[in-house]
């Protein structure tokens, strides 16, 4: 009777290969090179790449339009806005991002309003949008 073991170990490393691949993301620095995977939380350069004529809201609403939408289904509002910060500095509310061209944008991030209050407290605890423009201006 032959040995098992050869394809016991063929399919555990087969299904170990298969398993350590799941969630890896395939960002480039070459957008044409291969696909990026989108990040729900993250808006990158190289998605921004054929934007670059739109503000940030523009590109937030045709990018990732959930992050104006509240959990339980409403929009925004004034009284329940999202916080804006660039390079780590706060703006203010969503009309800021009318402020800022996608062309100097690196990248954007959404906090969820969870993130936001652990990180900046009671004051911006509707979630925030963090814009790192390129070369940190």
């Amino acid at each position: 009777m032959k040995s098992a073991f050869p394809f016991v170990l063929t399919a555990m490393l087969l299904g170990a290969a298969a398993c350590g691949t799941k969630g890896v993301s395939i960002e480039s620095q070459d957008p044409e090179a291969t696909p990026v995977r989108r990040r729900p939380n993250r808006i990158t350069r190289a998605e921004l790449a054929e934007l670059r004529h739109l503000n940030a809201e523009e590109a937030i609403q045709r990018l990732r339009p959930r992050w104006f939408r509240l959990r339980e289904g409403g929009s925004v509002t004034a009284e329940q806005t999202l916080s804006i910060f660039v390079n780590n500095s706060y703006r203010g509310g969503p009309s800021e991002l009318t402020r800022v061209q996608v062309s100097n944008v690196e990248r954007m991030d959404y906090l969820n309003a969870r993130q936001s209050y652990e990180r900046w407290g009671n004051q911006h605890a509707r979630g925030a949008v963090l814009i790192t423009l390129r070369g940190g201006n």
